[in-house]
């Protein structure tokens, strides 16, 4: 676009707008937040090492932590339960309610502890038992734990090793083409265990890996997944010890909307220790209420409180003097944030005053508290969307049902904005809305219309003798009719195909958008992982890696890039020095395609013995 012409630019533009027809744009329903809901399925190592690696049972406090929170309804989970075959697999089925989760969590309990370990059949199992029995409106994962990795020492034949890995490569196929992540954790006690066969699980599949040194850490990480799945966050209360008087009494604060259920994390080592929970009314909950909200486990318990009103709440501690306690909340939120653009564009020129509103939709229903809009701040950025760097930021003003902010149009180029509101301990944003400010103010250009050519007047002709124009006079005035007619004819379709050429040529040097997720690591093969596994979403162009990552394995990410293409199926990873691929490991090479799905490993050195895994999802952003 910027090697054409000013005004041939300015031409041929004008012509595209007016003989094609406008595209409109806008913020659609399509933008709700991140889910809440999801088809969970855990898969659980019971070979015969677990009896060394985990004696008290950490595992299950890790999954009761994770079914605590889960909202009390709408979650639909299942089981799986290995050693080097499926000992049990429990059906998918929607956990509604306290009994309901505390009958789950007993028939993990219940399988014996023996064997070896085949990672590969029970991923696989994990993956058939949600095609078969998932909510098809729901997102899915898998939770993957395991204290080692896939071992039959009494296999001499090497067959069943052999099942395993295809089983593996086969889940892993079809977890990736059904969207399913595998979240998984290595309790790797005793420093034996092959990490990298759960790792390469998660990351080929677009989950995390977590790698942990001693059992009671395990209720940590599965916290850590489930704040990762359901987008929220650990909130601290309090982590204090009671003073001199047996009582710590301690304020703190819930939004006033988008909370659809409060849940409050109480961790201390004496059971003894009472609780009082206070509402923003000062009404205190009795004992028997409180027991309701419950689950209580060995190591902590959970109070739920579903619709919880907003305000300043309060949590009584009443026990021995210095004895620890530690309180934590987590938020299961149903709120989303949706913004629209006026003009709706996508195009706009240099100079427009661009309109953003955006509202906060609770339950999928567009909240009209406006007290709750004064109350709580939004945001609005826009990004350039060639390397997401920020532009302009400003804070929207808060109107009766919304939010709203003007955007001045004042540089060329390509860009996205989002809305991000801001509660107490919660944050959403809207989805991207995408426009272009175009360099050139549309010049005005006249193209000759039917009407402009008939309103012509006739060319002159050379005189002839008075017979001559006698005879042929009836028979010009026909001809001059029927070739000014042509002349318009003509006119028209030559504009309608210069227009589909200009927009077939426009369509060509439009900056190709990414249409899908990509996950990079670096690594080395002496320590493994260099950092832990990053999932980006970049936009259109040209992106730098260095803006996602700090670890490269030894390639300078300031001139590596990531470029779209026009297709979907795949990507080209640029280097201005070249590098050596797990395809080409002979030659260095300076675009190099990523096809999606496939994880592709380079490096600035031809053994591979450092660099990056890099893998392309495409289909994963929506516009």
């Amino acid at each position: 676009m910027k090697n054409l012409p000013k005004r041939i630019y300015g031409f041929l533009l004008a012509v595209a707008l007016l003989l094609s027809p406008m595209g409109t744009f806008s913020s659609s329903g399509a933008q709700a937040a991140a889910a809440n809901r999801y088809n969970v399925v855990f898969v659980i190592d019971a070979s015969g090492s677990m009896l060394e690696t985990d004696r008290s049972l950490w595992r299950y406090e890790a999954i009761d932590l994770f079914l605590g929170l889960a909202t009390d309804t709408g979650n639909h989970m299942g089981a799986v339960i290995f050693n080097d075959r499926i000992i049990a697999a429990i059906q998918m089925q929607e956990i509604n309610g306290k009994d309901i989760k505390t009958t789950f969590s007993q028939n993990l309990r219940n399988s014996p502890i023996q064997g070896d370990t085949d990672i590969g059949g029970a991923v696989l199992k994990a993956v058939e038992m949600l095609d078969a029995e998932r909510n098809p409106e729901l997102p899915s994962v898998i939770i993957l734990l395991s204290d080692g990795n896939t071992d039959f020492p009494y296999d001499n034949t090497g067959e069943y090793y052999k099942q395993s890995k295809e089983n593996k490569e086969k889940a892993i196929e079809r977890a990736r083409e059904n969207r399913y992540s595998v979240f998984s954790v290595c309790l790797n006690e005793n420093n034996k265990a092959n990490t990298a066969e759960l790792a390469d699980i998660s990351n080929a599949t677009g989950g995390q890996f977590v790698e942990v040194g001693k059992a009671e850490d395990l209720k940590e990480v599965f916290g850590y997944f489930y704040n990762i799945i359901y987008s929220t966050e650990t909130i601290s209360i309090v982590d204090e010890r009671i003073p001199a008087n047996g009582i710590l009494e301690t304020p703190f604060s819930v939004p006033f909307a988008g909370v659809e259920e409060l849940n409050i994390i109480i961790s201390t080592l004496n059971p003894e220790t009472q609780y009082t929970l206070f509402r923003p009314d000062g009404n205190g909950f009795t004992e028997d209420e409180l027991s309701a909200f419950t689950i209580q486990v060995k190591t902590f318990s959970i109070i739920k409180i579903p619709q919880p009103p907003g305000g300043v709440w309060k949590i009584q501690a009443r026990g021995n003097p210095d004895d620890a306690v530690k309180i934590d909340m987590v938020y299961n939120s149903n709120f989303s944030v949706r913004a629209q653009a006026e003009p709706a564009g996508p195009d706009h020129e240099l100079g427009d005053q661009i309109t953003f509103t955006a509202s906060i939709f609770s339950n999928g229903e567009e909240m009209r508290e406006s007290s709750s809009y004064a109350v709580y701040s939004a945001i609005l950025t826009v990004f350039n969307a060639s390397d997401n760097s920020e532009v302009a930021k400003t804070l929207m003003q808060a109107e009766q049902f919304g939010y709203r902010a003007d955007y001045s149009a004042n540089e060329a180029g390509d860009f996205y904005v989002t809305v991000t509101v801001m509660f107490e301990g919660l944050e959403k944003s809207s989805e991207k809305i995408f426009m272009t400010v175009n360099s050139e103010i549309l010049q005005s250009t006249e193209i000759p219309t039917t009407a402009a050519v008939l309103s012509q007047p006739a060319v002159t002709q050379p005189v002839q003798s008075s017979a001559a124009q006698s005879s042929s006079a009836s028979g010009k005035s026909m001809g001059s009719i029927l070739s000014l007619a042509a002349m318009a004819g003509a006119a028209v379709l030559g504009l309608a195909l210069l227009a589909l050429l200009i927009r077939l040529i426009l369509s060509r040097i439009k900056p190709s958008v990414f249409q899908g997720n990509v996950m990079i690591y670096a690594f080395d093969n002496i320590n493994g992982m260099m950092e832990s596994p990053r999932t980006i979403q970049p936009t259109r162009g040209r992106e730098k890696l260095g803006r996602y990552i700090t670890e490269g394995g030894g390639i300078d990410l300031d001139k590596t890039y990531l470029m779209a293409d026009k297709s979907p199926n795949y990507i080209w990873l640029v280097s201005d020095s070249g590098l050596y691929s797990g395809e080409n490991a002979e030659k260095k090479e300076k675009k190099i395609c990523l096809y999606s799905g496939s994880e592709i490993t380079v490096s600035r050195n031809r053994d591979l013995e450092s660099g990056l895994r890099i893998t392309y999802m495409s289909g994963n952003i929506m516009y």
